[in-house]
């Protein structure tokens, strides 16, 4: 049944727009501009921050001349925040800075860039002028104590206004129908047989497709729209002249996932289309833009998870990878943070290791990210935040988003550290669970259903486990766990008499997966004796190795002096220790260089992640010793 042609009317919800003139076209057309001498150019009204003002945009109506529409024409005026008119917000991202349009700002000409000249083209009236807040004209961003003090102030902004509207861009040719079945699937949304059959009908594959795409847009992947989303009281989704309530979409992503994520897999590992749109459906879009324990007013989360949870998001300026997020955060009224746009990146991303380790007590922060080329001179333990693709996969970027299970391998100790060298060298206590003796290959792919090459790497791993001492479900129960960073849920151990037969069942997953994709790859005996011991389904064996695909990007196997094996860095090799620091939530792998040492990454150690070490070591197994980290 297909249930959107393109033909059909659709109406979109909400009023932001007169979508219905026919004089409102999806892109901006060619503009006649107003005559203007080309020397004169837009100066700001400073604002009196004594008074909290603000400034707000009027958009003015569309005016034609001789039968053309004029350029986007606008207009600035101050007010105190406190008294200030009802006004909406925009959201959006401000794409490259390259090919800069014009619009008329007070009659002057202002360039801005294609992004927010066509989203204010499409937000125009045809005879009433609209208010809204909008960073690039509000905000003076060449003063930058200006800067930092508006964007001290955006929280309130964003929650002030009436309305904040979402602008993903332009449409294409497959947005209506796109919009309309979000409409359909949430008018719909309790009946799970009439949602199913429309993801069964494949005459919706497209359609579904042109979801996906939504959900995929470049907006979504921008850090300055989470904290003006969750801020916002009412949000409005707009995509050219489209519009659609973002809660709608969200309950439909939340549904699709929650009612019938058994199909979406089983369909995922053979389709492609379906495969995009599950990630679609499970990473991108509005939950993409969640944080952990923000529910206005009620609570906020501290800056370390904000951080965590949206370390892949991009930023044009490299310090709003954490100035955008502050507002969210208790930071935001901690008067020892400040969002300073006068300091250098490096500056930035020391300081806010240094707040959060003074803050929380704690040394979570350090474990955030791999660390980048350098291009900032970083410390070894202060995090790129700039470092945001696939490749650089880290621990708490899988692990924070189940906060009520948080890794404690130092127990419930406080970090003791202290910064030295004008805040370049960090000197932590803990103690030195054991050098690396052993490392896998390393997992150089940077797609998690790339089997042909996950497999084989997955397969030689398993065969350095192979030669530790225990029987044979010790190993395969340590292996599987260790692979999945021991990410086992409940969910996932329904139906099952044990955790054990889950890992007997995942361990002959890697030989039906290797059997189907690698068929000339050694497999290990006791893997193809659980294969042909179990009933495992290929869709199922293919789901669980595409997740552990997700899980070991950039990462590698290892084995210690002591006979621990765990997961460490891709730059991690024998001779490099393995640490429990103090107030740090997981182990640590650390490089000496001469009297002191750099800081690899993190690690994932089987048996030491809850604890284990900080009772060995009032046992009198470990001393506890300072590491001076570079």
């Amino acid at each position: 049944m297909s249930l959107i042609q393109d033909d059909l009317p659709y109406r979109p919800a909400g009023s932001v727009a007169d979508i219905s003139s026919p004089a409102v076209s999806s892109d901006p057309p060619l503009a006649v501009t107003p005559s203007q001498s080309p020397e004169l150019v837009y100066q700001y009204e400073p604002l009196d921050a004594t008074k909290n003002e603000i400034r707000l945009l009027r958009i003015l109506p569309i005016r034609v001349v001789d039968g053309q529409e004029c350029e986007v024409e606008c207009s600035l005026f101050v007010t105190p925040l406190n008294d200030a008119p009802p006004y909406e917000a925009l959201s959006y991202t401000w794409g490259e800075h390259l090919d800069l349009q014009d619009i008329f700002l007070d009659d002057l000409p202002f360039k801005v860039t294609p992004s927010l000249q066509s989203a204010l083209w499409q937000l125009q009236g045809h005879s009433e002028e609209r208010l809204f807040w909008v960073d690039a004209l509000c905000i003076n961003q060449g003063d930058d104590q200006e800067r930092g003090e508006q964007v001290s102030k955006m929280r309130t902004i964003y929650e002030r206004a009436t309305n904040v509207v979402v602008w993903l861009g332009n449409r294409s040719v497959r947005t209506s129908r796109a919009f309309a079945l979000f409409e359909d699937l949430h008018e719909h949304i309790l009946d799970k047989k009439y949602v199913y059959n429309v993801l069964r009908d494949r005459d919706n594959l497209d359609t579904l497709d042109a979801m996906g795409s939504i959900l995929d847009r470049d907006y979504w992947k921008r850090i300055w729209v989470i904290q003006e989303v969750n801020s916002a009281k009412k949000a409005t989704i707009m995509c050219g002249k489209y519009l659609i309530d973002l809660p709608k979409v969200k309950a439909v992503q939340g549904a699709l996932w929650r009612d019938h994520d058994r199909y979406l897999i089983q369909q995922a590992v053979d389709e492609r289309i379906f495969s995009l749109f599950q990630k679609s459906i499970l990473y991108s879009g509005p939950i993409a833009l969640e944080v952990s324990g923000f529910d206005p007013p009620s609570s906020f989360p501290d800056l370390f998870t904000a951080l965590s949870e949206h370390q892949f998001k991009r930023a044009s300026d490299p310090r709003d990878q954490v100035y955008a997020l502050v507002g969210l955060t208790t930071a935001r009224e901690d008067a020892r943070f400040e969002i300073n746009y006068s300091k250098s990146v490096g500056q930035v991303y020391i300081d806010v290791v240094k707040y959060i380790i003074i803050s929380s007590k704690r040394l979570d922060i350090i474990t955030s990210l791999h660390r980048g080329d350098k291009q900032y001179d970083l410390p070894s333990w202060v995090p790129d935040w700039t470092i945001n693709d696939t490749k650089t996969a880290s621990l708490p970027s899988i692990t924070i988003a189940n906060p009520g299970d948080r890794y404690s391998s130092a127990g419930t100790s406080i970090a003791e550290a202290e910064l030295k060298a004008e805040d370049r060298i960090l000197v932590a206590k803990g103690i030195l669970l054991s050098p690396i003796k052993t490392v896998g290959l390393k997992m150089t792919t940077t797609s998690s259903d790339d089997f042909k090459a996950s497999i084989p790497i997955i397969l030689e791993w398993y065969r350095l486990c192979s030669t530790l001492d225990g029987t044979l479900w010790e190993r395969v129960d340590a292996f599987c766990r260790t692979i999945f960073y021991n990410r086992i849920s409940e969910l996932d151990l329904e139906g099952y008499d044990s955790p054990l037969e889950l890992m007997k069942k995942i361990a002959a997953a890697i030989a039906v997966v290797a059997e189907d994709v690698c068929p000339g790859e050694s497999v290990d005996r006791e893997l193809v004796d659980l294969k042909n011991e179990s009933s495992v389904l290929k869709w199922w064996a293919k789901s669980w190795m595409k997740s552990a695909g997700s899980t070991i990007i950039g990462r590698r196997f290892f084995l210690s002096d002591s006979n621990l094996m765990g997961m460490c860095p891709n730059s991690a090799e024998p001779g490099d220790i393995i640490c429990i620091l103090l107030g740090c939530w997981v182990p640590v792998v650390l490089r000496p260089e001469g009297d002191h040492y750099i800081y690899l990454g993190e690690a994932y150690v089987h048996e030491y992640m809850y604890g284990k070490g900080m009772d060995e070591l009032e046992e009198g197994k470990f001393q506890l010793q300072e590491f001076e980290i570079h």
